[in-house]
C-alpha cells in the first residue's frame, strides 16, 4: 500500500515537473515571438469572435498575405496584445522607428491606413 502511494506521489511530482518545464518553454518562445515583432510596421489586433475583425480580415487579405500588415490574436498572441496594452479589438498599431506612431480603434478605411503604409 504504501508503495503504490509513493509511485503515485512521484507520478504527480514528474507531471508536474513535465508541465513546468512545457510552461517555461512556452514563455521563452513568447518571449522570442515579442522581439521578432518589435520592427516597423502595421499591426491589426483581432479576436476570433469578433465580427469587425473578420471583416478586416476579408478587406485587408491582400496587404496582409502581402506582409504589408500583420494580423495577431488577441488569445493566441495574448503576450504581444499586453506589450502594446490591447484593450479592444479591433485595434491597428502602426510602429514607425520601432515607436508607436499611430493607434486606431475600431476599423479604419483603407483611405485612411494607406497613409501609412
Amino acid at each position: 500500500m504504501k508503495e503504490t502511494v509513493l509511485i503515485i506521489i512521484l507520478g504527480i511530482l514528474l507531471a508536474m515537473l513535465l508541465l513546468q518545464k512545457l510552461f517555461m518553454l512556452k514563455q521563452k518562445a513568447a518571449h522570442k515571438n515579442i522581439q521578432a515583432k518589435n520592427k516597423d510596421g502595421i499591426y491589426i489586433f483581432t479576436s476570433p469572435t469578433c465580427a469587425i475583425c473578420n471583416q478586416i480580415k476579408k478587406v485587408y487579405s491582400d496587404l496582409i498575405e502581402h506582409k504589408l500588415i500583420t494580423i495577431f490574436d488577441v488569445i493566441q498572441d495574448k503576450d504581444i496584445a499586453i506589450k502594446y496594452k490591447i484593450m479592444s479589438v479591433p485595434t491597428t498599431v502602426v510602429i514607425k522607428d520601432e515607436k508607436i506612431a499611430m493607434i486606431f480603434y475600431g476599423f479604419i478605411k483603407p483611405v485612411e491606413l494607406s497613409q501609412w503604409l
